[in-house]
C-alpha cells in the first residue's frame, strides 16, 4: 500500500520539485548520463518507476525529510482534503504524513488516498455547491456553443432567404418577359391573319379582273371576226380585180402589213374555202404559226400551188413583203 501511495505522490508532485529531488539525490536514469527538465518531462513515467525501487525510494524519503514538509498536524480528514484539493498540495501533504513515524498519521495518509480515488462521490458530499457550479458552467458552455450554432444557422438561413427572394424576382421578371413575348406573338399572328385575308381578297379581285379582261377580249375578238366576215364577202363580190394581188391568211393578218388587200382570220378562211375568192389573188400568204394543220390543208387544196407563200414567223413575211 505504501508503494502505491508514493507512486501517486510522484505523479501529482510539481515538476520543478521532482527535478530538485533528482538533483539532490544525484539519481540517474539507465541509458542517460544526465536528466534535465526537458528529459524529465518526456521520461517522467520511467523516472517514477525507478524512484519506486527500494534503494532509490529511501534516498528520496531522506531528501523529503530534510525539506521539512509542513502539514500542520493534527488536522481533521476534511481539513486535509480541503487543503490537498484547493491549495494543490496533495503530494506534499500525503508525503509529510508518510514520513511521520506516528501510526495515526500513516493511517490518515491511507484514508486520504482512498478518498481521492473516489473524487466524484467525495466531491458531491464535501462540496455540493462547487459540483453544481461546475454543472452550470458546463451547461453555459454548451449554451454558448449552441448559441453560436444558432447564429450561424440564422446567418445561413438569411442568406438562403435572400437567395430565394432573388430567384423569385428573376422568375417574376422572366414570367413578365414571357407574357410580353406571348403578346407580341399574338399580335404578329393577328397581323398575319389580316395580311392573309387581304392577300386572299387581292387574289380574288385579280382573278375577277383577269376573267373580265378575258371576257372582254373574247367579246372583242368575236366582234372582230363578225366584222371581217361581213367585210370579206363584199370584197369578194365587188373587188375581184387583178390589182388585189395579195391576201394574208391567219389570225395576225391585220397586224402584218399595210400592202395586203384582204385580211382573213381563221374563221373567215373557213367561209372563203370553196369559193373563187382565194384563186383570184396572185399571192395567198399563209401565216402558218397562226393556223391549224387541218386549215392549212384545206387552203392548199382550194388554191393553186404557185399562189401559195408560207411563212413560219412574222420576220419571214416582213422580209418577203419588202422584196416584192
Amino acid at each position: 500500500m505504501e508503494k502505491e501511495l508514493w507512486k501517486w505522490i510522484f505523479q501529482e508532485m510539481d515538476e520543478e520539485k521532482l527535478y530538485q529531488i533528482m538533483k539532490k539525490t544525484d539519481i540517474t536514469i539507465n541509458g542517460f548520463r544526465k536528466v534535465d527538465r526537458e528529459m524529465l518531462r518526456r521520461l517522467r513515467t520511467k523516472v517514477i518507476a525507478d524512484l519506486l525501487k527500494p534503494r532509490l525510494l529511501a534516498r528520496v524519503q531522506s531528501v523529503l525529510g530534510d525539506m521539512n514538509l509542513q502539514h500542520a498536524w493534527p488536522k481533521t480528514k476534511q481539513e486535509l482534503l480541503h487543503e490537498m484539493k484547493d491549495f494543490k498540495r496533495g503530494a506534499e501533504v500525503l508525503a509529510g504524513l508518510l514520513l511521520s513515524e506516528e501510526e495515526e498519521q500513516l493511517q490518515m495518509a491511507e484514508q486520504l488516498y482512498k478518498s481521492l480515488q473516489a473524487p466524484v462521490a467525495s466531491q458531491e458530499i464535501e462540496n455540493p455547491i462547487q459540483s453544481l457550479q461546475n454543472i452550470i458552467r458546463n451547461l453555459e458552455e454548451k449554451v454558448k456553443k449552441q448559441d453560436g450554432k444558432v447564429k450561424e444557422l440564422s446567418k445561413d438561413l438569411l442568406q438562403v432567404e435572400q437567395a430565394l427572394k432573388n430567384k423569385e424576382t428573376e422568375i417574376k421578371k422572366a414570367e413578365g418577359e414571357i407574357q410580353e413575348l406571348k403578346k407580341r406573338i399574338q399580335e404578329e399572328k393577328e397581323r398575319n391573319l389580316v395580311y392573309e385575308y387581304e392577300q386572299k381578297l387581292h387574289e380574288q379581285e385579280t382573278l375577277k379582273l383577269r376573267e373580265e379582261l378575258h371576257r372582254v377580249m373574247k367579246e372583242s375578238h368575236k366582234q372582230q371576226i363578225e366584222i371581217e366576215t361581213l367585210r370579206a364577202p363584199q370584197a369578194f363580190l365587188i373587188s375581184p380585180e387583178p390589182q388585189k394581188t395579195i391576201a394574208v391568211l391567219g389570225d395576225l393578218a391585220e397586224l402584218a402589213t399595210d400592202k395586203a388587200e384582204v385580211f382573213l382570220s381563221n374563221e373567215a378562211i373557213q367561209q372563203a374555202i370553196g369559193t373563187e375568192v382565194l384563186s383570184s389573188f396572185e399571192y395567198v400568204c399563209l401565216l402558218r404559226f397562226t393556223m391549224t394543220p387541218s386549215l392549212l390543208r384545206k387552203v392548199k387544196k382550194s388554191v393553186r400551188t404557185e399562189q401559195i407563200k408560207e411563212f413560219y414567223n412574222m420576220h419571214e413575211f416582213v422580209r418577203w413583203e419588202a422584196s416584192i
